[in-house]
């Protein structure tokens, strides 16, 4: 029989593609290590409880714009590990870790579905590299953050990260907000990519609630769920057509989160749209430092944009790629890194 279905099925749609491995296939073949769960556990936690204000310290996710090389990322986790053992009373470090990179139009997607930066989209590939990443650096004591773009890898990966992003372009999806509902880790919602902040605000009030939703099991099947909502979901600001660090608008933000009975909390990215440019992430973080040292205890932390090796690259060659510099956003070095973690851990002693 005919009906208006047939009009969408072409040749593309028909074709079958590569199967990939069920998502108990790879937790058995990459199963998280007692040490990788530990720092989860206790990163999670210890993230859940700035948010209420339980533990006076500021969460600061920071590492490159996104992850394609594994090797490198794990010298920066090492190198970020030793940072936190000088910031353990003031601050929370988690190593941005994103293998999945959203884009408005064109460019690389990110290790999960390009791990060889050649278009060949090996996902199956790329959704073990980036499990193993993330048990490696958490095994090492290195929280790792990441952001989920497409749900399909979120039953792949999620047991192996501390905290999730719900990024500016799908912070405003209903399949990503009540996907965050039953994450058992934090999730932040950033802010609209004009700007908008009541993408965010939605975001962790439908996060917090419980929802009967569509997911795959670890065997792969099709299923239905039921989640309990995320009492840990929270807004990131992360600018738009201009910055949104300053503090009015952090106490709007703040206002808004009390109307939902959300924790009045909130993360501050220092990159994008409220940068810019290389140095406005430095500027950004200023303006926090001077709202903390000025009392205000709404800010739960900051997000930075840092690799090995300051600024960033094209990688139309493969062979001639700088190591340990991004291939996507400008990202700060570990020097300007490491005075922007001082200066944040200072102002932070202030306010203990």
């Amino acid at each position: 029989m005919t009906t208006a279905l047939n009009n969408y099925v072409t040749p593309a749609t028909q074709h079958q593609g590569t199967p990939l491995p069920t998502p108990s296939q790879v937790r058995s073949t990459l199963p998280v290590s007692q040490d990788a769960e530990s720092t989860v556990v206790t990163t999670r936690a210890a993230i859940r409880r700035i948010l209420y204000g339980e533990d006076p310290r500021l969460v600061v996710v920071v590492g490159p714009c996104s992850i394609h090389d594994p090797v490198a990322a794990m010298e920066f986790g090492r190198w970020l590990r030793g940072q936190q053992e000088l910031v353990t009373d003031q601050l929370v470090l988690v190593m941005r870790a994103y293998v999945e990179k959203p884009r408005t139009r064109f460019g690389w997607n990110g290790l999960v579905n390009d791990p060889t930066l050649d278009g060949s989209g090996k996902i199956a590939d790329g959704i073990r590299i980036a499990r193993k990443l993330f048990i490696d650096l958490h095994s090492a004591g290195v929280p790792a953050a990441t952001e989920f773009v497409d749900v399909m890898s979120v039953p792949f990966l999620e047991d192996t990260v501390s905290w999730v992003a719900i990024g500016a372009r799908t912070a405003e999806s209903p399949i990503h907000r009540q996907l965050a509902s039953g994450l058992d880790c934090p999730v932040g919602f950033k802010n609209g990519t004009d700007g908008s902040l009541s993408i965010a605000i939605d975001g962790v009030a439908v996060a917090r609630t419980g929802h009967t939703v569509a997911c795959i099991d670890d065997s792969g099947r099709a299923v239905t769920t039921q989640t309990r909502g995320n009492s840990a979901s929270h807004v990131i600001l992360r600018g738009g057509n201009k910055p949104n660090h300053d503090p009015k608008t952090v106490r709007t933000v703040l206002s808004e989160l009390g109307k939902i009975n959300a924790p009045p909390r909130v993360l501050i990215d220092c990159s994008h749209g409220n940068a810019n440019q290389l140095g406005g992430q430095t500027t950004a973080v200023e303006s926090v430092a001077r709202q903390i040292r000025d009392g205000n205890a709404g800010i739960m932390g900051v997000m930075l944009e840092s690799n090995i090796v300051a600024g960033c690259q094209q990688f139309a060659n493969n062979d001639k790629l700088v190591y340990g510099q991004s291939i996507t956003d400008l990202c700060l070095g570990l020097d300007e890194t490491a005075v922007l973690l001082r200066e944040l851990a200072k102002q932070q002693g202030r306010v203990n």
